[in-house]
């Protein structure tokens, strides 16, 4: 195979990865009138993305998988403690109930996409593939997104893209987006014919992240912006950027403001309230301001307090619970997610089944301590660096984005991708910008 054509094929797996089109095993495409925000625990209702079969046509195409022997053991060990875990806790029957067994898939089936990135760009990341698939993900789908949710007449994003519908808008796909983002404005700006489009998508960028109603989403707006920001300034002299800096917060301040009076700011921006009720209830005996605790935290933080506490009581109850999991879930009526990956890990299948993930997270951030001077000199390497351990590391503990199809699959990726391109920073050649 030619190497224009092997290129090619990168890039179309690369594209279908990041880009949120989403199908349902009855064989219609995802794309119902209101946002789907609760499949019921039916499969066939549930919307996958077809990012699943982008990663494993991807593996097809993979040569000299052995490479790849540290993902394919943290996967293997992954499966195995899982299933011997799950095992124990049903008295021996393999994976127990039926909703073991969806739980074991919906866990399992993103890891894949490890391999996959690990081995995806087979030591040469200087063709920027994968950045140019993302950043032509968000030429498509940014402008496309806000101009149909204007049209709409609704500030909130809409999930209807006309032919299809992006499921999960808010929680997930925003977050992605924007890191998306982040990585292809790190890796790109040093090409002169790219800024001026990321200059228009930081513009709509900005838009974008406070019209998700996405905390997370924005904050890693702000943070990628405003370091990507200092460091050209401060690195190169780069003037340039500060169009992009400009850009992206008269945007974010401007949709901001219109947006302050919506249900859903009040909802996911209630800390602004939250300051301004806890100054005057600080006044009050502390046995009264326990009682006052909703009125204080923001209900989507206080409704997360509240899933953590229980699973993590739930959790530490007992040695069994902690080391092998839980035989049943909680009562959807109770609560539907922990809305952390690690909590809910823990609670299904226990600790020794998280082992192998803790592992690589350690041996990652190992990799990046050991080589930090050279990914402070890599633009796109620091870039990446960010948005991955951002993802593993703060996103995760939010949500439980690695056991969800669509950002579990592409977070994995760009994690493998991250591996492959520390691990060549060790071989003599080094790496280049």
């Amino acid at each position: 195979m030619d190497s224009v054509k092997y290129v090619s094929i990168q890039f179309a797996i690369a594209f279908s990865l990041i880009f949120p089109l989403f199908f349902q095993l009855s064989g219609k495409i995802y794309n119902y009138n209101y946002p789907l925000a609760d499949s019921g625990g039916l499969i066939l209702q549930l919307p996958l993305p077809i990012s699943i079969i982008g990663c494993y046509i991807g593996l097809l195409f993979i040569r000299k998988i052995k490479r790849a022997r540290l993902s394919l053991s943290v996967i293997f060990l992954m499966f195995l403690f899982m299933l011997l875990t799950s095992f124990i806790e049903a008295d021996g029957k393999i994976l127990g109930e039926r909703y073991k067994l969806l739980l074991f898939i919906q866990y399992m089936l993103p890891v894949s996409a490890l391999i996959l990135g690990r081995l995806f760009e087979n030591g040469a990341p200087e063709k920027q593939v994968i950045e140019k698939a993302i950043l032509w993900t968000l030429i498509i789908i940014v402008p496309l997104q806000l101009l149909l949710t204007w049209f709409s007449g609704h500030i909130s994003l809409t999930h209807s893209m006309i032919f299809f519908g992006i499921y999960q808008h808010y929680q997930y796909v925003s977050v992605m987006m924007i890191s998306g983002f982040v990585i292809s404005l790190y890796a790109l700006w040093e090409y002169s014919e790219k800024r001026k489009l990321l200059i228009l998508l930081a513009l709509l960028i900005g838009i974008y992240a406070v019209a998700s109603y996405s905390m997370l989403s924005l904050f890693m707006a702000v943070t990628g912006v405003t370091t990507f920001t200092a460091y050209r300034l401060f690195r190169y002299h780069d003037k340039k950027i500060v169009a992009v800096f400009i850009c992206f917060f008269i945007a974010t301040s401007g949709y901001f403001f219109l947006s302050r009076n919506t249900h859903e700011f009040s909802e996911k921006y209630g800390f602004i309230k939250f300051w301004k009720n806890y100054i005057v209830i600080t006044s009050l005996e502390k046995s009264e301001l326990f009682k006052k605790t909703d009125e204080i935290i923001p209900k989507n933080l206080n409704r997360r307090f509240k899933d953590w506490k229980l699973y993590s009581t739930s959790i530490t109850e007992n040695r069994e619970s902690f080391f092998l999991g839980h035989k049943k879930p909680f009562d959807r009526s109770v609560t539907t997610s922990a809305h952390n990956y690690y909590l809910d890990f823990v609670y299904n299948f226990g600790f020794l089944a998280l082992l192998p993930l803790l592992f690589l997270i350690g041996y990652s951030l190992y990799l990046a301590f050991k080589f930090r001077d050279k990914i402070i000199r890599s633009e796109r390497l620091l870039g990446l660096c960010m948005i991955v351990f951002f993802l593993v590391l703060v996103d995760n503990n939010f949500k439980v984005t690695l056991r969800q199809p669509y950002p579990g699959i592409l977070t994995f990726f760009l994690w493998g991708v991250l591996l492959s391109r520390l691990l060549s920073l060790g071989k003599d050649k080094g790496y280049q910008n």
